[in-house]
């Protein structure tokens, strides 16, 4: 639908667009009509005939509800980890909706005891992941949760110690999870 619509939109307002400044747009944008409407008038306002990859990233904000998903790419290498990580957060207030999301999804593993409680507690719109946070559950032993229930811990204290330094700590801290989960 997106795609559609902005097909309509560079048709009407004769804006060209390359190929990786269409893609980018179409990545970066809510997908919802409204939101998705407001950042072609946004963007339509404050560019010429011609826009780029540059244009794009200066104008529209990174969709921020994908910063919950990090917690999701847990198991993929370190390295692509970081990546995701250094993609999606770049100050305190994405750090802030990651460690509060994350925190969520942790606290969820520490406060159940079984996998059918834990089942029954897990939130009804995460029925994608719904699988993922099982196998998680299941990596979780009492000594695993008393290591993550520190990790969160610290993480909190030295956030509020040195908010300059959150970005940095929330990778420390997603790094140090996936060290806990997987060991």
């Amino acid at each position: 639908q997106k795609v559609s619509i902005l097909a309509d939109w560079l048709n009407k307002t004769k804006i060209t667009l390359d190929k990786s400044g269409y893609w980018n747009l179409l990545e970066r944008t809510d997908s919802r009509y409204g939101l998705f409407k407001q950042e072609l008038d946004k963007i339509s306002e404050l560019s010429g005939s011609k826009i780029d990859n540059d244009l794009i990233e200066k104008i529209i904000t990174k969709e921020s509800n994908n910063i919950n998903k990090i917690f999701f790419e847990i198991n993929k290498s370190n390295q692509e980890l970081v990546n995701i990580y250094n993609q999606k957060v770049s100050n305190y207030n994405e750090f802030s909706e990651f460690f509060f999301s994350t925190k969520q999804f942790c606290f969820l593993i520490i406060n159940n005891f079984d996998e059918n409680s834990f089942s029954g507690n897990i939130p009804k719109y995460l029925f994608r992941e719904r699988g993922f946070l099982i196998d998680m559950f299941k990596k979780y032993n009492a000594r695993k949760k008393d290591m993550l229930l520190k990790l969160l811990t610290d993480t909190e204290k030295n956030t509020r110690r040195n908010s300059s330094l959150s970005v940095v700590l929330g990778l420390r801290f997603l790094l140090n999870l996936k060290k806990i989960t997987i060991s």
